[in-house]
């Protein structure tokens, strides 16, 4: 394997491609975006995620490296990370475990069913064939490895924020089980959160009818001032201490187990 001379801590094992993502969202969505710390809180209050010490994950689409960051900060966790973008894999910070500049597709045998479990935050929606890159993306995994995805829901909020961004679709939890279904993971959890954000995504969806293309991306998801964004964090420790399983929300969180036993690989 042989490192980048261009950036520092990245392995390639790929050639770069262009993706489905502006990269301006990475120079706008620090660690303390309410958005990112509120996602975060509903992967680890999930039960089914209270037993990954000593686990190894394989985040696929790591973009800057944040998710990478916030699961290392539990006990004796290594998140390794890939993705094509050379721009974003620039801004990761050197973290425990290894970052790969790769296209999964190219299936390199050193890392095919290495891992406990893969993270695919908010990476499917960009996906044309979705149901082949999760396939693929379970290679990766060690026989009843852990599938952990989050993705943004509803098509009713689909908005020219999301095609910004490259998102093809947005889920709902019919969609989502039929893609774990297709692809042999059985679910173990499968809940929204953000119920309290459905009314911002609805508002912001109509108010970017009226903003340049070029401005999306900046007015669609840049951090707010320090009052706004503590806000919204109130607002989340409110929505997860009353409401840990809303009925429904602006993002779905799935967990799944994978057995390799039934799939051809």
């Amino acid at each position: 394997m042989e490192k980048m001379s261009q950036m520092s801590n990245v392995i390639e094992l790929s050639k770069s491609e262009g993706v489905r993502m502006d990269d301006e969202w990475f120079d706008i969505a620090p660690l303390e975006h309410f958005w990112i710390q509120w996602r975060f809180q509903a992967l680890i209050l999930n039960k089914t995620l209270r037993n990954l010490s000593d686990k190894r994950l394989f985040e696929i689409g790591c973009g800057h490296g944040m998710v990478m960051k916030q699961f290392e900060s539990l006990h004796n966790i290594v998140v390794d990370g890939c993705d094509l973008n050379p721009n974003a894999l620039k801004l990761v910070e050197k973290r425990k475990g290894d970052v790969y500049l790769l296209n999964i597709y190219d299936e390199p045998p050193q890392l095919l069913q290495k891992y406990d479990g893969i993270l695919l935050m908010d990476v499917l929606e960009h996906i044309e064939n979705d149901t082949d890159f999760l396939h693929i993306s379970c290679k990766y995994l060690q026989n009843e490895g852990l599938v952990i995805i989050n993705v943004p829901a509803l098509n009713l909020l689909f908005s020219k924020y999301d095609r910004k961004m490259g998102h093809i679709r947005r889920y709902d939890k019919k969609m989502l089980r039929k893609l774990l279904k297709e692809n042999n993971i059985e679910v173990l959890s499968m809940e929204y959160w953000g119920f309290s954000l459905l009314p911002v995504v609805f508002i912001r969806k109509f108010f970017l009818l009226f903003i340049k293309d070029e401005n999306i991306v900046d007015s669609g998801f840049k951090l707010p001032g320090k009052f706004t964004n503590l806000i919204f964090k109130t607002l989340m420790k409110i929505e997860v201490f009353l409401c840990k399983k809303p009925p429904i929300g602006s993002s779905l969180i799935a967990i799944g187990k994978y057995n390799i036993k039934n799939q051809n690989i």
